[in-house]
């Protein structure tokens, strides 16, 4: 679900936008915003797979007893939100009790 769509956004980004600037089609000027827009997009889609891994180690019982929490980013990737209703990266679907440290790697 989130996780797997928040990953197929980063490979997106990762892979198909960095080419243009390889390629020398995207304006250098503009690689700072692009490097932005992946950092912000790693650190989205490393938190949804953070909460999947600890809802997995409890069972399941966050999402099983309906308690999953709308958990929105934090992330400051620039992008635009194209009139969807919701943040560029979406909501988490599943709530964590873990606070994860931003500063680790």
């Amino acid at each position: 679900g989130e996780a797997e769509s928040g990953l197929e956004r980063l490979h997106q980004c990762a892979e198909k936008e960095l080419q243009g600037y390889i390629d020398g089609e995207s304006p250098a000027k503009d690689f700072n915003d692009f490097r932005t827009k992946l950092a912000g997009l790693t650190s989205v889609t490393r938190n949804y797979f953070e909460n999947l891994v600890q809802a997995l180690e409890n069972g399941l019982s966050d999402v099983n007893n309906g308690q999953a929490g709308v958990k929105g980013s934090s992330s400051k990737a620039s992008g635009s939100n194209k009139g969807r209703g919701r943040s560029k990266f979406g909501p988490s679907k599943i709530s964590s009790s873990r606070n994860t440290d931003d500063n680790r790697h």
